[in-house]
């Protein structure tokens, strides 16, 4: 997959704004000084693929000043000799609130744009993954997964509509104008959502672990053990038994639930937890061996949806490179090779691992 085109209306700085990606070149490297807006084109890219923004704002702020929409359009081409494809994601915010999806002109729904532009992002803040709330890490695996499963979107939008249904009835039989035994038929509908949702994270931790080890040591150059677990409540064994906890826990856990009027087990609690060596990564790990263990994060990332959608992502690495030593940007570019990649840099010396084939834009 390659982005060829870039185009931006009224994006955060951006009034009017194109640009174009060499076919000749797989990296690119936006340089400019801080304040340039390097970041906020990385910001559209991701946009473009996922609907969302990377940094933690609201949308209206991506509108630039005085507008009351943004706009930015792509466009993509799978293989050389393939057809390109027009994709683009507005958003406006008057006379209400509206974001819409288009892929050759014709509107989609969300679940139906999503994942044919898959990007990756490198960013500084990328490490609070792994010291900052559990929901940074659900977030980090469901855009993942729906990314590169239809299906898994599908069971998250369908698992967060029962919650919201199962929750009002959770209230109303705390006020005693609904029965207990109402809640039988949306357990069943939850547990086999989550059901699902539970298992497709617990098959991408164990695809994680087999990759995330050896590029670790590799990068690291050391022989540190790195783990990754997939943290619930309910045991993630076969389908049939993980269903059947699932449901059992859920009635165990009514009386609390009728009490607190919500939903207190299933994947929109659960977490993942990383490992050194048999201790808790945020624990123990200094400052280097968290960047080296979110670098063998990504590029196993790029693995997976690699493997999972036959494509490769574009990644997008805002700044990483001035955070790490050559060895580790020696390793990151060798991983990164056959992917399209947007880097930012204020300065190339910041970049000292680039290849001789990236073209570098002025910003």
């Amino acid at each position: 997959m390659k982005l060829l085109k870039l185009q931006l209306q009224n994006f955060r700085n951006y009034d009017k704004y194109n640009l174009e990606f060499d076919e000749s070149n797989n990296i690119f490297i936006l340089l400019g000084e801080n304040g340039k807006g390097k970041t906020n084109i990385l910001e559209s890219i991701f946009m473009l693929s996922t609907g969302k923004t990377f940094r933690n704002v609201d949308q209206d702020s991506m509108i630039k000043w005085g507008f009351d929409f943004f706009t930015t359009k792509g466009e993509i081409q799978e293989n050389p000799d393939d057809e390109t494809t027009e994709i683009e994601v507005s958003y406006s915010n008057y006379p209400r609130k509206q974001k819409i999806f288009k892929i050759n002109e014709v509107s989609k729904k969300h679940y139906e744009y999503l994942g044919n532009f898959i990007t990756v992002i490198f960013h500084p803040k990328d490490i609070n993954l792994l010291y900052l709330e559990p929901s940074l890490r659900r977030k980090y695996l469901n855009l993942l997964l729906a990314q590169t499963d239809k299906y898994y979107l599908e069971a998250l939008s369908n698992y967060h509509k029962i919650k919201k249904q199962r929750n009002a009835l959770l209230d109303e039989i705390s006020e005693g104008t609904k029965s207990v035994s109402e809640l039988d038929v949306w357990d069943e509908k939850i547990a086999k959502e989550g059901t699902f949702i539970i298992e497709k994270r617990q098959k991408f931790v164990d695809f994680l672990n087999k990759k995330i080890k050896p590029t670790y040591r590799k990068i690291s150059g050391g022989k540190e053990e790195i783990f990754v677990k997939y943290k619930s409540q309910i045991s993630t064994e076969t389908e049939e038994e993980l269903l059947d906890n699932y449901l059992r826990k859920l009635k165990l856990k009514r009386d609390k639930d009728i009490r607190y009027g919500t939903t207190s087990l299933g994947p929109h609690r659960d977490d993942i937890e990383f490992y050194l060596d048999d201790h808790l990564f945020h624990e123990c790990a200094s400052r280097g061996e968290a960047r080296t263990l979110i670098i063998s994060l990504k590029i196993s990332e790029i693995t997976f949806i690699e493997k999972e959608t036959k494509s490769s992502p574009i990644l997008l690495l805002d700044d990483v490179f001035s955070e790490l030593d050559e060895n580790r940007q020696k390793h990151l570019f060798e991983a990164i090779k056959n992917c399209q990649t947007i880097i930012t840099a204020a300065e190339k010396s910041h970049i000292k691992a680039a290849e001789s084939d990236s073209k570098t834009i002025h910003l």
